[in-house]
This record gives structure tokens, sequence and C-alpha cells, in this order.
């Protein structure tokens, strides 16, 4: 009887292990029940343009939503990014991806972090479809004069543009200087055939 009382305890509160994907239709009628919950918004926006039955073309006006509740959500930002460049509009991505950084540089916290080096890296994809690469460096200079709570490797990705558009425009000065902030190796000496 201790058996069968073990196993039955055992099995009270047992929970599927395979996460269950959320249904949009329900998350849609759950944000218009509750349109100033910003976390509601938040789950419906992402799920339009993450889940299989999500409606992308849904997704831009549930971001929107959710970023006039949630304006320093740096997810939101990201996935407005995500959904600009979906629907060709690659220069109003790239405002998503700095203001996910920003947000990044000033909150700190690891999803903040973790979003703000994966926007810089899709910052360096999204530059060679739009003009004014020249003025996105410059507001990544800032970033790296200032970087706030940024950890190393979104400072890492924001420093390889840097590098590229000085590289670019044979700026060997900020080349050096950037590299040094960010820690790269700037000089290494050789010895032997077996290389460095």
């Amino acid at each position: 009887s201790i058996v069968v009382l073990l196993a039955l305890a055992g099995c009270h509160g047992a929970r599927p292990t395979t996460p269950i994907a959320p249904d949009v239709a329900a998350l849609r009628r759950d944000a218009e029940a509750h349109p100033n919950d910003a976390s509601r918004q938040r789950r419906v926006a992402l799920a339009e343009l993450y889940e299989a039955d999500g409606d992308p073309a849904r997704a831009l006006p549930a971001l929107e939503r959710a970023l006039a509740l949630a304006p320093n959500d740096p997810m939101l930002h990201f996935a407005r990014s995500a959904e600009r460049v979906l629907h060709g509009h690659p220069s109003q991505a790239v405002e998503s991806l700095l203001a996910a950084v920003d947000i990044g540089r000033r909150q700190g916290g690891a999803e903040a972090q973790a979003i703000a080096e994966v926007a810089a890296n899709d910052l360096a994809s999204v530059l060679s479809d739009v003009g004014g690469r020249r003025a996105i460096a410059d507001r990544l200079r800032a970033v790296l004069a200032d970087p706030g709570k940024l950890g190393p490797a979104a400072l890492r990705e924001i420093a390889e543009i840097v590098i590229d558009d000085a590289y670019a425009r044979g700026d060997v000065a900020t080349v050096t200087s950037t590299a040094a902030r960010v820690g790269c190796v700037t000089r290494m000496r050789v010895a032997g055939p077996f290389g460095p």
C-alpha cells in the first residue's frame, strides 16, 4: 500500500514536458479584452509574428499597441525589426534595432543584454540594405563612448560595425582606437613554424 501511495504521490501534479503552443485566436481575444495590459499585448504581438498560426499582417499593429504600453521592452523592439525586414522596410528595422541596443545600454539585465547583442549583429546584416551607414556608425560610436550597462558581447558586435565603417573611410585611427577599446588583439608576435 505504501508503494501505491508513493506512485500516486509521484503522479500527482505531473505536467507535460512538451510545451504547448499558444492558441493565437485565444491570445487575440484576451488582448482585445485587456487593451491596456502590456503583457497580454506583448504575447499576442509575438505570437502573430512567430507562431505558426499567427498572422504576420497583424503583427505590426499588435507590436505598435504593445510598444505604446511598454516602450522599454527590448524584445518588442527586436520583434518589430524582424517584422519590418519581413515586410520590406529595412530602414525602419534599423531604428528598432538601435532602440533595442539603447535599452540594453540603459537597463542591463540578462534579457536586455542578449537582445542588444543579437540586435547589434542584425544591424550589421541590415545595413547592407539601407543607406546612411555612416550616420548609423556615428550613433554606434556614441554607444561605444558611453556603453552604460552593455556587456562585452554586444560591444564587440557594435565595434565590428564601427570598425567596418572606419575601414571603408580609411580612418585607421578609429579602427585602432575602437579595437583597443573592446579588447581586440592589435599586435601579436609569432615564434617558430607552429603559428601564433
